[in-house]
């Protein structure tokens, strides 16, 4: 069964329990535990043994505590993978609650980071061991405000700190790692530095020291965001990535290196990262989708398909680049800014012409919508906020919606039918399916068949 898919925020609510049995922390920070999203429970469990239904979980705080002051860094800033299932063990120890451990049964509930927004995917239980005395029934997908994270974790951790002061329970575990993170996120050179580590999927100090820095460097010269951005979509390649596309920044832009120089259009309407008007928590492809109707409002596009004569002419190139096979030999296809100017240096990975189109859509969609300081507009598979607005502009700029329906001439949505569509459009099948999964016209396990 697929998720649900809430937003609300995030609650961590803990009643203390009294217990004569296990260590002393264990008897001081027993508790009923309950994690929610607005009105739903990641802890709504079945208690096996007395066949109730409860929305709180009994275990020790404690151990919930450390897990959250460990793995701090990497669940604010590490995204998901880019896919969940071939997620490795060390990412699930760092993201996902049943990896708390501590003799409790926890529930499978990941945290991971795209930005100023988090995502909270939680799985019910499957069949449970004779063992195990609960099983767990949530089963939905959610977004939850980055800072709403902080404040209920760091008011968590501080109130598992007071009990054991209260109960004269010494440990200097939790308390001494819990100082060290505070420590480091109000100090703005550390806070940096942790926050690349953990964008690149490192522990704090386990990232090699001159891959950091060379990303600290980076930041200089192409700014946080975009560095960020490239760390959180290439991970442990990043130095290397950053280090050709420094390498690149050197000299004009050449066709037969995979560039171009692209005179990005003007939108009034743009909305910049700067802008906090519109709310965080709204759908990225709904914010995307906005910016491109303006566009091609603006521009005249009318709501048909988009030829390669005038995509090139609304970006001053010529039509040749998005057919070209020549490629750039790196990760990810990428745009620089000029200072103080609409020039944009376009370098694309990729030889599909349809594939081409749609990088060349992202970017546009990226600088329409990314703060003007920065000079860097990677484009990534990562699942950030940002990646996710570049993807859903582009998917809207190529193919609106609006239309799409209109051409579509049957409710059966077949391979066949989606085939015929894409190819008006002149855009990839999986584009065209991905468009009408997030508007709720397809089941999400559409896309494994394209």
């Amino acid at each position: 069964m697929e998720s649900e898919i809430k937003t609300g925020k995030f609650d961590l609510k803990f009643d203390w329990l009294a217990r004569e049995t296990g260590n002393e922390i264990d008897r001081a920070c027993f508790a009923d535990l309950s994690l929610s999203v607005g009105e739903s429970f990641i802890t709504r469990l079945e208690d096996v043994a007395a066949r109730t239904v409860r929305n709180q979980t009994r275990a020790c705080a404690y151990q919930l505590a450390v897990w959250f002051a460990s793995n701090w860094w990497r669940l604010r800033w590490e995204p998901e993978p880019q896919n969940p299932r071939s997620a490795d063990l060390d990412w699930k120890m760092a993201h996902n609650v049943a990896a708390v451990g501590g003799g409790y049964v926890w529930p499978n509930a990941s945290f991971s980071s795209e930005g100023a927004v988090m995502s909270v995917l939680v799985n019910q239980s499957q069949t449970s061991a004779n063992f195990e005395p609960v099983k767990y029934l949530a089963n939905f997908h959610a977004w939850i405000m980055a800072s709403d994270f902080e404040h209920t974790v760091d008011d968590f951790i501080a109130g598992v700190i007071q009990r054991l002061a209260s109960f004269e329970v010494v440990d200097q575990n939790l308390s001494s790692l819990w100082q060290e993170v505070l420590a480091e996120r109000q100090d703005t050179a550390t806070n940096q530095w942790r926050k690349l580590e953990a964008l690149a999927g490192f522990d704090p100090d386990a990232a090699p020291q001159q891959m950091i820095q060379s990303l600290v460097d980076g930041i200089q010269t192409f700014g946080q965001s975009g560095v960020e951005e490239l760390a959180a979509g290439t991970r442990q390649g990043v130095s290397e990535e950053l280090l050709k596309i420094t390498e690149l920044r050197k000299s004009k832009p050449k066709q037969s290196s995979g560039g171009a120089r692209i005179t990005m259009p003007t939108l009034a309407q743009a909305r910049t990262r700067g802008s906090r008007n519109h709310n965080l928590l709204q759908s990225p492809w709904k914010i995307a989708a906005d910016l491109a109707r303006n566009a091609r409002s603006a521009w005249d596009l009318g709501d048909g398909p988009i030829d390669n004569k005038h995509l090139a002419d609304l970006l001053g190139i010529s039509d040749r680049y998005l057919t070209a096979k020549t490629t750039a030999a790196t990760q990810i296809p990428f745009g620089l800014r000029h200072e103080d100017s609409s020039n944009v240096d376009v370098y694309l990975n990729k030889s599909y012409p349809t594939t081409r189109r749609f990088a060349v859509s992202r970017l546009l969609g990226d600088h329409l919508h990314s703060d003007r300081k920065e000079a860097l507009l990677p484009s990534t598979e990562a699942k950030t906020t940002r990646q996710k607005i570049q993807r859903a502009f582009a998917q809207e700029f190529l193919c609106p919606y609006d239309a799409l329906m209109e051409k579509l001439s049957t409710s059966d949505l077949g391979e066949e039918e989606i085939e015929s569509v894409a190819a008006y459009f002149d855009v990839s099948p999986r584009l065209v399916a991905t468009t009408l999964v997030n508007h709720g016209q397809l089941d999400r396990s559409a896309l494994l068949a394209i």
